[in-house]
C-alpha cells in the first residue's frame, strides 16, 4: 500500500484544517476512486462549481497531494489529476 508523506507545520492548526476540508478530501477520494480525466469531469462528478474545484486541485497539487498527467484527447492536451496513494498519515508531535 502506498502512503503520501507531506510536511505541513502541525503547529499551525488553521493550516492544517483549510488543507483537509470535507470537501478537498472528497475530491482526493473521487480523483483516486473515479480516474476522472480532466478537472472539468471531476467537477461533474462532485456536483461542484468547476472554478471552486479547479481551485481545490491547484491547492491540494501545491502541497504535493495532488500530480497531473498530460495526454492527449481528440487533438487536444488535457491535464488529468492523479493520486497515487492510499492514504495520508498524519503525525502530530506532543
Amino acid at each position: 500500500m502506498k502512503t503520501k508523506k507531506i510536511e505541513i507545520d502541525a503547529t499551525k492548526y488553521e493550516l492544517f484544517f483549510r488543507a483537509f476540508t470535507d470537501k478537498r478530501l472528497e475530491v482526493l477520494r473521487v480523483i483516486k476512486k473515479e480516474h476522472s480525466s480532466s478537472v472539468y469531469e471531476l467537477a461533474n462528478f462532485l456536483n461542484r462549481n468547476l472554478k471552486n474545484v479547479s481551485d481545490d486541485v491547484h491547492y491540494l497539487a501545491g502541497l504535493g497531494l495532488i500530480e497531473f498527467e498530460k495526454a492527449k484527447s481528440n487533438g487536444r492536451e488535457k491535464t488529468i489529476p492523479t493520486v497515487d496513494y492510499e492514504k495520508i498519515l498524519l503525525e502530530i508531535p506532543v
